[in-house]
């Protein structure tokens, strides 16, 4: 038996270099069985990246010859693995000729693999985790009870949209559901909140991706679909509160009765009428006291009760009294608010039984299956099931598995691996993850950092490998992070034991942080600038002048710019060497309109230094040409629409740079968008934007196009979709297009602009991060934290619900749910200060980090990291001004860049120069259907024909075929029939119907790329691979049987032994004669 590896991988340690690195060695052991080892990763770009290193380094291990070059990565460690393969069998050899054959063997050994898997590249199983996951499920749609033909939606939000407004369409039928949502809104009005009803139900919605809510049993769904039960349940709740509230009352009256009718007073009792007597008092008229610290101290504790002065107070006192001051206590810090945050969010049970209904009734007529179902389907799947035979099923077993970043692995996805990693290791394969806890931070995706820092451990006692060499930074960058993680971990574990939370699991998470660098001229320096953000001043009066928080980001982005002009104009870094982090889009908007008002305020030719790259900081909704089209589209739906009107007027007037903009919009604007109107009405979505886009000649504004170019993709892929009119796509782009992002490709010279969460596994020269001040405390308030607890403290008469849903705040803190509060508190801490490392571990040479002061002076992440600076030997405080706080650390002395100071403007950020308006639709189709008709009529049906079976992989397709046909306008709906019975027909035939039995892994009309010199390609009209065998059939339609066909199919026979393919055979199909001829 072999065991799990587990390497722990710190922020550039190496962790792509090593999972390559295992990878090959792999594939180099065992050449050809490199379909049976699986590697995971978390995003599609890594898994993009990885088979790219692959293939290169294999290319470069194949090509390798000594003296030819640069010796290859790898190289050494894979001849090492050769030696110790024949050390059993042979003596070895330690000269250099000895060496030279080890080397030609992992040659010939890496164009074997090489070779291999890019003609076979569908089997090459590298993976993101939910696509590994969605090829199981494929495989077991009939016993999942899943629709054959489903589509996976990955926009969960979409369907939930969607279910959202069912639930409002529908509410006029329900009259509980009304109660309920009148109460919720009634609750958001008092609180201040938002209490617009579709916002507040997609907001509850959300709840139903999580997996603590999926994994409940069945028994919970049943529950909560019962609104009879419910209603009743919620009535005992309310009950139940009441009572307790009532025996609070009568346990402060009846203490009170013990004092009166012994005739003890207030001053009888140490403290008077301060002491913790009071309580008895204020707990008789129902009034919970906002502090009571006297009464908690008193609490078992005879000595508060006695004193030599107080002759009244007897052990007989304290000992009828502190049972009742227990009651007291009880109810204040534990039942009251018990009772009070079950009740609170208990009525969106009901709500959230509805959502989920009208979401699964949604997927349903749909045939979708929603991406956040899948992890939740396959663990219910391998419950009690033989977990290796249903992956086997699949026809893919792995025998090795590497997983990337497995501390963002949620426990759902461990439970489905874990099944894998065991058999694996079991029959002596090879299984390893990679990870780093301390880069964590996709909780809010069910990303669980206990996954790889407990449950692999105690499950599977692996042996543990750290990487510990930082290869990305320089020296004061990573003994900076090195000396400050550590104290800001202490500092959070420190504050939670004040609070009485005894756990160290922040200390466990960071118990690794420390690395080395590498003892090399290139690493050596470093330059750390934090910088507190506050501007307040003293007016002449002497009285205060404070910033808000808006003038303060303001002073921010002020700062940012000017450093970002030093770094280029002094420092002689690159655009593209700098990198600013944000924690929010909204922050990322706010920097990349200051690098647009700083650009455009340059001169010309200095203006590139602003050019910048972002996801997320530019909306296609910022647009004023997009803004026109969508105005237009509003008023083609409703021509009174005067709102959109106004905007196209406005939008006409503003954009005076035009050459439609040189006087005659003001009075004729009404008759132009009337006339285009009528234009467009007839016409299809797509060809209706490219016909404004015309009108109005936007493609002739630069700065408009790239927003042009994506708003047109967008309105392309609506187009797909079954419905797509312009009232639907109009009420699309309010509910989400809005919010739909402006990609611009990679610039060889722009600041990237990003979130601390997408620049994971990225590194940039410089890292400037203007708002390092988030919360490290849970969300309250409007950004409320829910969690899901065990409804057993609330249980009543029998009735009990496995889970309901709490709030977190300092009530909760006092409540049944207290435990499950502190361990949110702790998670929240170790999301926050991971979030921190991730950011501060980007930078390879410089770091710059602006803290904002918040005008409540609450401490965050930012004055958590100054505290903890202030402290490090190497830090060099700025002196601050004569009665003002240090508010300007650094660490060590700047760098300079390679590049020049200022590049010439080689054009515009965004660089796109045209946007070509392409032939109406309906005309391309009809020129199409011409050529058609005009050839031949053979030349039409095997045109038609091999189309159609491209799109038929078994009989269940042949409609969905056809209909598509239609669609693309290669076929009217009168043949549909009559072509549906020919092919069916034909099927019937039993070598035929083999064929199209969904049995074999099926490559219609696809490319083989042949080896040699000058580039050739067969492509045979479909090849099935089943158990052990091959099969390659040629259509031939309208067509009599010729030697050149057999040659044709003798081709692609051979090609494919070539390749390594098993038992290959192959047939000529004449459809129109019945003919089959098998060749082999």
């Amino acid at each position: 038996m072999s065991k799990l590896i587990v390497y722990n991988a710190s922020a550039g340690s190496g962790k792509t270099y090593t999972l390559a690195r295992e990878y090959i060695l792999q594939i180099i052991r065992r050449p050809m069985e490199y379909r049976a080892i699986l590697a995971v990763t978390f995003t599609n770009k890594a898994t993009e990246e990885m088979k790219t290193r692959i293939i290169e380094e294999l290319h470069a291990l194949a090509k390798y010859r000594r003296g030819e070059g640069r010796e290859p990565n790898y190289l050494s460690v894979l001849v090492d693995m050769l030696k110790g393969e024949q050390g059993q069998q042979q003596t070895l050899w330690d000269d250099d000729s000895a060496r030279i054959e080890y080397e030609k063997e992992v040659s010939r050994r890496a164009q074997l693999v090489l070779t291999s898997i890019l003609h076979d590249y569908s089997n090459f199983a590298i993976s993101t985790i939910d696509k590994f996951f969605q090829k199981v499920v494929r495989n077991f749609v009939r016993e999942l009870n899943i629709q054959p033909g489903y589509a996976l939606e990955l926009d969960s939000d979409r369907v939930l949209s969607l279910a959202v407004d069912k639930v409002l369409e529908n509410l006029h039928e329900d009259e509980q559901l009304q109660r309920w949502l009148f109460d919720l809104v009634e609750e958001r009005l008092n609180e201040g909140d938002s209490w617009e009803l579709s916002g507040i139900l997609t907001d509850l919605g959300q709840q139903l991706m999580r997996e603590d809510f999926r994994q409940q049993p069945e028994s919970f769904f049943e529950k909560i679909g019962n609104k009879e039960f419910l209603d009743g349940y919620y009535r005992k709740l309310v009950a139940k509160s009441k009572e307790a509230e009532q025996e609070y009352k009568e346990t402060g009256a009846s203490a009170v009765r013990y004092l009166e009718n012994n005739g003890i007073k207030l001053e009888d009792i140490p403290g008077g009428s301060r002491s913790f007597a009071t309580i008895f008092f204020k707990a008789m008229e129902g009034v919970v006291p906002s502090s009571y610290k006297s009464a908690t101290d008193a609490l078992n504790n005879p000595d508060k009760w006695m004193g030599k002065s107080k002759p009244k107070m007897t052990d007989a006192v304290y000992s009828q009294l502190n049972p009742l001051l227990g009651k007291i206590l009880d109810y204040i810090e534990r039942e009251r608010n018990t009772y009070a945050v079950a009740i609170k969010n208990f009525r969106t049970l009901g709500v959230l039984a509805d959502i989920d209904r009208q979401v699964r009734e949604l997927a349903s007529e749909d045939n979708l299956l929603l991406i956040s179902d899948t992890n939740h389907i396959i663990n219910k799947l391998i419950e009690g099931s033989d977990a290796p035979f249903i992956y086997e099923k699949m026809g893919n077993r792995f025998g090795s598995y590497l997983i990337d970043e497995f501390q963002d692995t949620s426990k759902q996805q461990y439970a489905n691996f874990k099944p894998l990693l065991e058999n694996s290791i079991g029959e002596g394969g090879y299984a390893m993850v990679v990870g780093d806890v301390k880069q964590n931070i996709y909780r809010w995706r069910n990303g669980d950092w206990r996954t790889l820092g407990i449950s692999v451990i105690e499950d599977f006692k692996p042996e543990k490998i750290s990487l510990d060499t930082n290869f990305r930074s320089k020296r004061n960058v990573v003994e900076f992070n090195n000396a400050v993680f550590p104290i800001m971990a202490t500092a959070l574990q420190d504050k939670m034991a004040a609070e009485g939370i005894d756990n160290n699991e922040i200390g466990k998470v960071y118990e690794d942080v420390s690395q080395n660098v590498l003892n090399v001229e290139s690493k050596r320096g470093g330059y750390i600038h934090i910088e507190k953000v506050n501007g307040d001043s003293v007016l002449p009066d002497g009285s205060a002048n404070e910033l808000n928080s808006s003038e303060r980001a303001q002073l921010v982005m002020q700062k940012l710019v000017e450093r970002i002009s030093e770094l280029q104009d002094v420092q002689r870094y690159n655009p593209s060497d700098i990198a600013v982090l944000v924690r929010r889009q909204s922050e990322g908007q706010m920097v990349a309109e200051a690098l647009l008002e700083a650009r455009n305020a340059s001169e010309p030719e200095r203006a590139n230094r602003f050019s910048f790259i972002s996801q997320g900081a530019l909306y296609l909704s910022s647009s004023n040409a997009v803004n026109l089209i969508v105005s237009i589209l509003r008023l083609s739906i409703n021509p009174a629409d005067a709102i959109s009107a106004a905007l196209v007027s406005y939008i006409e007037k503003l954009e005076k740079d035009l050459p439609i903009a040189h006087g005659y919009f003001e009075n004729a604007v009404s008759e132009r968008v009337t006339a285009l109107i009528d234009r467009i009405a007839n016409l299809p979505l797509p060809e209706a934007v490219e016909c404004i886009i015309s009108e109005y000649r936007l493609n002739e504004i630069v700065d408009e196009l790239p927003f042009i170019g994506g708003f047109a993709d967008v309105v392309l892929g609506f187009a797909t979709q079954k419905v797509s009119d312009a009232t639907s796509f109009v009420e699309w782009w309010d509910e989400r297009g809005l919010r739909t992002e402006l990609y611009l490709p990679n610039q060889e010279e722009a600041i990237t602009i990003m979130t601390v969460h997408k620049s994971k596994g990225l590194q940039y020269k410089v890292v400037l991060i203007p708002f390092f001040n988030w919360d490290y405390e849970p969300a309250t308030g409007s950004r409320k934290t829910t969690l899901w607890v065990d409804g057993e403290p609330v249980a009543i008469d029998g009735d009990k619900l496995e889970a309901i849903p709490v709030e977190y705040g300092s009530s909760l803190k006092k409540s049944a749910f207290a435990k499950e509060a502190n361990e949110e508190q702790q998670q929240s801490y170790i999301d926050n200060i991971n979030l921190a490392y991730v950011a501060l571990t980007r930078a390879e040479q410089e770091l710059y980090l602006y803290i904002p002061l918040r005008v409540n002076r609450k401490e965050h992440i930012g004055t958590l990291l100054f505290d903890a600076a202030v402290s490090i030997p190497s830090a060099t405080i700025v002196e601050p001004a004569e009665g003002e706080e240090p508010s300007i650390i650094t660490f060590g002395e700047k760098g300079s860049g390679a590049g020049a100071s200022v590049k010439e403007n080689r054009g515009n950020t965004l660089s796109l120069t045209t946007y070509r308006i392409g032939k109406p639709l309906s005309k391309i189709k009809q020129s199409y259907s011409t050529t058609l008709a005009e050839g031949s009529g053979n030349l039409k049906k095997g045109l038609l024909m091999h189309r159609l079976f491209s799109l038929i992989n078994t009989q269940d397709d042949v409609d969905s075929a056809l209909d598509a046909l239609v669609e693309e306008g290669l076929m009217v709906v009168d043949e549909q029939e009559s072509i549906k019975k020919q092919v069916l027909g034909k099927l019937a035939n039993p070598t035929i119907a083999e064929w199209f039995s969904g049995k074999h892994a099926i490559v219609a009309e696809g490319d083989i790329i042949l080896p040699g010199e000058e580039y050739r390609v067969r492509r045979p009209d479909r090849v099935m691979m089943g158990n052990n065998e091959t099969v390659v059939v040629d259509f031939k339609f309208g067509e009599v049987e010729d030697p050149k066909h057999r040659y044709q199919v003798f081709g692609y026979i051979n090609t494919l032994r070539k390749m390594g393919y098993p038992n290959v055979k192959g047939y000529i199909w004449y459809f129109d004669h019945d003919g089959v001829v098998e060749l082999d």
